[in-house]
């Protein structure tokens, strides 16, 4: 009975971990390079990264970086094609609202002649960052990458080398 118990627990909180993780296209940290070789079969492979050939991709997606299969791996998905074209930031935008609702905070800022807009979603294991960026002010933004990092757990600080006495 105790290891039913244990093992619908485990379950559960597998379950809820996955339902609180980032996927996008199929691609999630969870995703190994030996997945991205299955899935984009034409691809070429260097290392952790996978460039995605004109025939493998769908959702724009034209590069892969992938940090490890550890629960501190990191996630890049980039969506330069070949020919330095990029997808409308909204449309990708809109399919990772509709999935996970609004993004936490947007960042502007400009980095020479573009000027970058970035959104993130904060979930409870991950943090997501569609990056985006325009060149002038009446152009639209383009989508260059979706980052997705674990989220950090905040440590006290340490006090270590200092040594503390009370005082009397």
């Amino acid at each position: 009975m105790m290891r039913v118990l244990l093992f619908i627990g485990l379950l559960a909180a597998t379950v809820s971990a996955l339902a609180d993780s980032f996927e996008f296209a199929g691609l999630s940290r969870a995703t190994t390079v030996q997945d991205a070789v299955k899935r984009y079969p034409n691809s070429t492979v260097s290392g952790s990264s996978v460039y995605v050939s004109p025939k493998d991709t769908h959702d724009h997606i034209y590069g892969i970086e992938l940090s490890g299969s550890t629960p501190n791996n990191r996630l890049r998905i980039s969506f330069e094609s070949p020919d330095r074209k990029y997808p409308p930031c909204k449309d990708v935008e809109r399919a990772i609202v509709l999935k996970y609702g609004a993004p936490a905070s947007v960042r502007e800022f400009r980095e020479e002649a573009a000027q970058n807009r970035y959104l993130v979603w904060k979930l409870e294991l991950e943090t997501i960052e569609l990056q985006c960026f325009r060149f002038g002010k009446n152009a639209g933004y383009s989508a260059e990458a979706i980052a997705v990092h674990p989220v950090q757990s905040r440590k006290a600080p340490s006090n270590a080398g200092v040594e503390r006495t009370p005082e009397h």
